[in-house]
């Protein structure tokens, strides 16, 4: 065994696994990541998403057996796998994969509770919970698992300050486009355009699925507003 070898298992969204693998690496440490894609495009959303709902998940549990293979190799000398949400990877494959794994688990929620599939289920499989939700602990504590909150973190390579003597724009505002979070924005813009305009900037990876569908309406709404990069 490596004393100082991690493993991380995470989604390939948002660029959690590899960030967290950067972050190990940077303190001195052996960190192996491995990545399953889940919604970043069409056919992954397809396997990931779609076809369970429709009783077609072959195509998904093989992907899933594949990459449980690889990880289970690098863990046979690590110290310690972090598996990072997990929410859509099936629970009897998730169960078996934990059940062969020689080292210790610590689950990385990233998630609340109440939004993770099997989520407390799967908690209970590791040897410590990391969580970001303090609204959780409560029910984190009543499982007989170790848990830590851990508030999330960026990386600062790809976040950091923008240095300008001039304001750029007059609202920022990071995050996904869910439903609940475009009503407020549309809200906003409506308030500030009657009171004069406002300058505002749409960037980052906004280019898939519901995103895209959602950041085209609110540039339909407020065409003056926006300005897309």
């Amino acid at each position: 065994m490596r004393p100082r070898s991690i493993v991380i298992l995470g989604p390939a969204f948002g660029q959690y696994a590899e960030m967290v693998t950067k972050g190990f690496r940077q303190n001195g440490l052996e960190a192996d990541c491995f990545s399953y894609a889940q919604t970043e495009g069409l056919l992954q959303r397809l396997i990931w998403d779609y076809l369970p709902l429709v009783r077609l998940d072959s195509f998904r549990r093989a992907a899933t057996k594949r990459i449980f293979e690889r990880v289970l190799r690098a863990c046979k000398d690590a110290a310690l796998l972090i598996i990072i949400k997990a929410g859509v990877i099936p629970i009897d494959m998730y169960s078996e994969f934990v059940a062969d794994v020689k080292c210790p688990i610590v689950y990385w929620m990233m998630d609340s509770v109440h939004r993770i599939e099997d989520g407390l289920e799967k908690a209970k499989l590791a040897d410590m919970i990391l969580s970001f939700e303090g609204t959780d602990s409560p029910i984190l504590s009543s499982l007989c698992v170790p848990h830590q909150l851990v508030p999330l973190a960026v990386d600062p390579d790809l976040y950091f300050p923008i240095s300008s003597s001039t304001p750029l724009w007059d609202l920022s505002f990071v995050g996904a486009l869910y439903a609940n979070r475009l009503s407020m924005l549309d809200s906003i813009f409506s308030v500030l355009q009657s009171n004069g305009g406002v300058r505002a900037r749409v960037v980052g990876d906004y280019r898939y699925e519901l995103h895209s569908f959602l950041t085209r309406r609110l540039l339909r709404l407020h065409p003056s507003a926006l300005l897309p990069s």
